[in-house]
């Protein structure tokens, strides 16, 4: 049966709390701004400092940048007496178990302590809410609106919605004695079938058939500036016993460097359909993403439910 598709500067200090394991690493409805946030004696001697790489329990994290004010998108309302801000994060996974970052779980401390949530939707470029398997990573920003004398202090991000900090690193924007703290990691190149082999597991399969690149967007989705479209033609059959959900949504890419992104719904024509499959059916369609111009797509996986062990992925090399 078809179902419809859902359509879906300033450096400054950033506490960064994250969570390892398959709960979120950054998980659904935005925690309530509170009155003061937990400052540990830990915290306070951390020194770290905005740009440098933190890890813990086989997560990293980095805050890029902070921009205040920010660029606001179409979907941000304005408030009297207040101001919209953005941090760019990075979020890495280096552990053999699946997380997920959820910009949800990534809340802003100011100067004075006090906590914000963030306003999703209200800057174009929001790091997705999407499961990282070992060696990849995903970046985007995280908005918030803030009194217009409040400074921008800091992040905190959480292992579950409303959950206790996990993981509180200081961030003082850094001296120019400070020598930046690198990521030390090498990250494992995958074994992966190429085009056209089929991939099964769990009693489905999965093939990518081609790759498109660059893709030709629909009049619905125009290119931002300095990205590219890419589709993926995919066909997935149903050999097991339970009905499968097929949606475009279930569908990420993995680029050369491990970054992580989510389809592009109705990118592209002929997308794959959004359908119960029934045993021993088969449907096939494209799958659309927005990558960056320099970016080289590796890898499309399908993951049809948040068990690792049902994801199937496939390499895009011939």
């Amino acid at each position: 049966m078809k179902r419809n598709t859902a359509r879906f500067t300033i450096a400054a200090s950033l506490f960064l709390v994250l969570s390892a394991g398959a709960a979120s690493c950054t998980g659904a409805d935005a925690p309530a701004e509170t009155a003061t946030a937990a400052v540990s004696a830990e915290w306070q001697m951390q020194n770290t400092f905005l740009g440098d790489f933190v890890v813990k329990d086989g997560c990293y994290v980095s805050a890029l940048w902070v921009e205040d004010p920010a660029q606001p998108g179409v979907l941000y309302v304005p408030q009297a007496g207040k101001r919209l801000v953005a941090v760019q994060i990075v979020v890495g996974n280096m552990s053999g178990q699946r997380f997920r970052v959820n910009p949800y779980n990534v809340s802003l401390i100011d100067e004075q302590g006090a906590v914000h949530p963030p306003v999703l939707g209200a800057r174009e470029g929001q790091i997705a809410t999407i499961d990282i398997d070992e060696g990849e990573k995903a970046q985007g920003w995280v908005p918030y609106q803030i009194p217009d004398g409040a400074l921008p202090a800091g992040l905190q991000i959480s292992r579950e919605v409303f959950g206790a900090p996990f993981f509180v690193i200081g961030i003082l924007p850094p001296p120019e004695s400070h020598a930046t703290v690198a990521l030390s990691y090498d990250r494992p190149t995958p074994s992966l079938p190429s085009l056209g082999e089929i991939v099964e597991g769990q009693g489905r399969s999965f093939t990518a058939l081609r790759l498109e690149d660059p893709a030709e967007p629909t009049w619905v989705h125009p290119l931002k500036p300095g990205n590219r479209l890419i589709a993926v033609e995919v066909a997935v059959r149903n050999g097991g016993a339970d009905v499968l959900l097929v949606s475009p949504l279930y569908f990420v890419l993995v680029d050369t460097d491990g970054f992580v992104y989510p389809a592009s719904v109705d990118a592209r024509d002929g997308q794959i359909e959004t359908v119960d499959l029934n045993t021993g059916s088969e449907i096939r369609g494209w799958v659309a993403f927005d990558i960056p111009a320099g970016a080289t797509p590796e890898s499309i996986k399908f993951m049809p439910s948040l068990l690792p062990e049902d994801t199937l992925q496939a390499g895009l090399a011939d």
